[in-house]
């Protein structure tokens, strides 16, 4: 039994410790819930799982990579602004795959993400 995490910090070394689809799974449902400043701590987390490494990728690794992306798609409207450019450069090239993704499955989301990056001070 895990004991008590008491801080977010307490929180991620747990989350680190699970299998990457529970991870993502994990960090998603943090970032429906976290404050303003747990946020931008959780959406790291969430981009470090979004990357790509170098070299030849396992299909298994880009799947979860690529939920990764379309899960920061999803909730790109409530994601820290300093954290959007960073996450937009890291993951160049594979936007347009994430939000084919987001289309088939959930459009208001998509609607909400793109009306965040055309008008980011809403």
């Amino acid at each position: 039994m895990i004991g008590k995490a008491h801080t977010l910090e307490d929180r991620i070394r747990i989350v680190r410790a699970l299998p990457r689809p529970a991870r993502l799974a994990a960090l998603v449902a943090g970032l429906r819930v976290a404050s303003d400043a747990e946020r931008e701590r959780l959406t790291l987390e969430l981009l470090e799982l979004a990357l790509l490494p170098e070299g030849r990728v396992s299909a298994r690794a880009r799947r979860n990579a690529d939920g990764a992306l379309v899960a920061l798609l999803r909730a790109w409207p409530s994601l820290p602004s300093g954290v959007r450019s960073s996450t937009a450069e890291a993951c160049e090239g594979r936007w347009a795959a994430a939000a084919d993704s987001l289309l088939r499955t959930d459009p208001l989301a998509l609607a909400r993400a793109a009306a965040a990056l055309a008008l980011p001070e809403l």
